[in-house]
């Protein structure tokens, strides 16, 4: 919504400057717009400037209700642009404004003993875009963490792994956070900055992201309960906390604003809210219109050492004092959160965390040996249980084929190794029809690959539950043949065979293409048919 090229008359300096007290409840822009805080409609220090500001024709139409964040952002970048920097602050702030115009997740600042490099990561692949000196690397390190972070002052140590969250008023246009951290390397220091996108959860579905709709049935299935818990699963990156914030989204939007929506994060990664109705009776006349509802997120920040670990299970015990409905548990990470997890399940509240494992069928595993760590602990026997567990998802991101330039397999069959031939034949029957391949680059992909979801998802039981007791294969098995499991690279076959994934793409992601022998074949021609009809 801010518009760098608009001055914030209210901002300091402008012509209408209001104390920063107010910051938070509204904002006039040049552009004769008036923003105010969608919590604080009727406050009296608000109503009072409403009513100069209109009384002086200083803005069109009505004021704006938008979120308090939104506001904050408009003096947070008008501070940016007016403030005294540094030109090392500002080549920094111009480096990751062009890295989030070319839609890049990652800037990584790799200072080794002779040179810096500068690298941009865009659909999981490196590209190298600036060679620095290692002095001029380290500087750069220096300026961001010391003077650019919330944390400013905190001393860089480049032998020391740190972590920390840049300044609002140094972030790029529809960038909602940049989340740095600090490695040291055996020839210096990588510096990682992830760009955390603004996210519309209105945008956010799904089966945008890729989900099948057999997994958003499933999917729904679990979000239906009022108790239990989801977790999710995969490797930094694969957009899980899209995913979990949109469900959050959703949760407030079904709900119309009448759940209480609560999360614990590390950092808070987007801000999660929702279009609600708000109905309120003005005399004797009902008054209908649109806000956001939001929900409540708690940061805790510098991940990592003993007492921060202490400080996340403190505030995930507290967190039912908040008297939440829905909760989102950024991470489950050892047996005193894993069992407040729990305990709120118990008592009646829907969750959503997740843990680290690389596939659903390693979550269990996972959360059983989480479990056991920590001051708290928590047992097999109280993790295996498939009312408080309910669902397990693991997703990874693969390429995606622009459908403008992707080029059909069978008119190219030359250009893939024999051998994925052969592979790609035994998984399909030979039937080779509707599979692509990535061409050259259009106007419309500029040769660039966007990124789509593979995906599985475990419903479970308690005899999925017994059964992985016995064994992980013997609950594998179970899923497979009786619950009718689709492991995440029979989801990707299903794209593939769609021509929505270059199965070289598929084979880089998740290994050599095969079909587990006990997955209901049939049942799997009948899911690429049925995602066939639905992408057309």
């Amino acid at each position: 919504m801010y518009d760098s090229s608009v001055k914030v008359l209210t901002a300091k300096g402008g012509s209408q400057q209001l104390p920063p007290s107010l910051y938070d409840y509204l904002c006039l822009t040049a552009d004769r717009k008036l923003f105010v805080n969608d919590a604080y409609p009727n406050h009296a220090q608000v109503l009072n400037k409403i009513s100069y500001f209109r009384q002086v024709g200083l803005f069109d139409g009505n004021p704006i209700p938008i979120a308090p964040a939104e506001i904050r952002a408009f003096y947070d970048k008008s501070a940016r642009k007016t403030q005294e920097s540094s030109q090392l602050q500002r080549d920094i702030a111009d480096l990751f404004a062009k890295a989030a115009s070319q839609n890049v997740s990652d800037v990584m600042i790799n200072v080794r003993k002779m040179e810096t490099l500068i690298q941009f990561k865009t659909s999981g692949d490196l590209q190298l875009i600036h060679e620095y000196t290692a002095e001029h690397g380290q500087a750069m390190q220096k300026a961001i963490f010391m003077t650019m972070c919330e944390q400013t002052g905190k001393t860089f140590q480049a032998k020391t792994a740190q972590e920390a969250r840049m300044k609002s008023m140094y972030l790029p246009d529809n960038i909602s956070g940049l989340r740095i951290a600090t490695q040291p390397t055996d020839s210096g220091t990588l510096l990682v900055a992830r760009l955390l996108k603004e996210v519309d959860q209105n945008d956010i579905s799904l089966t945008k992201s890729g989900y099948a709709q057999f997994q958003v049935d499933l999917i729904d299935d679990a979000t239906s309960n009022t108790e239990g818990i989801i977790v999710f699963a995969g490797p930094t990156g694969s957009g899980k906390s899209t995913t979990m914030s949109g469900i959050m989204a959703q949760a407030i939007k079904i709900s119309q604003g009448t759940k209480h929506v609560v999360t614990i994060e590390n950092p808070v990664e987007y801000l999660i809210s929702a279009p609600v109705q708000s109905r309120r009776m003005i005399g004797d006349k009902l008054v209908v219109k649109e806000i956001r509802s939001h929900a409540i997120q708690i940061p805790i920040t510098g991940a990592g050492s003993k007492k921060t670990k202490e400080k996340f299970g403190d505030t995930v015990r507290s967190l039912m004092r908040l008297a939440p409905d829905i909760i989102m548990i950024g991470e489950v990470r050892d047996g005193g959160s894993v069992k407040a997890a729990v305990d709120a399940s118990l008592t009646g509240h829907f969750v959503v965390t997740s843990t680290h494992a690389s596939y659903a069928m390693q979550i269990l595993k996972r959360l059983m040996t989480v479990g056991a760590t920590g001051d708290e602990q928590i047992s097999k026997d109280e993790v295996c249980d498939a009312s408080v567990f309910t669902c397990f998802i693991c997703q990874r991101l693969v390429k995606s084929l622009c459908q403008h330039c992707a080029r059909p397999l069978i008119d190219h069959m030359n250009e893939l190794d024999p051998k994925l031939i052969e592979r790609l034949n035994q998984v399909y029957d030979g039937d080779l029809t509707g599979i692509k391949i990535y061409g050259d680059g259009c106007p419309k992909c500029s040769g660039l690959f966007s990124r789509t979801v593979l995906a599985e998802i475990i419903n479970t039981d308690q005899r999925y539950m017994e059964n992985y007791l016995q064994s992980i294969y013997s609950a594998e098995t179970y899923w497979l043949e009786k619950l009718k499991g689709i492991p995440m690279k029979a989801h990707g076959l299903i794209k593939v065979k769609n021509g929505i994934v270059d199965p070289r793409h598929l084979e880089g992601v998740l290994g050599k293409i095969k079909l587990d022998e006990r997955i209901d074949k049939e049942y799997f021609k009948q899911l690429i048919l049925q995602e066939s009809q639905l992408e057309h």
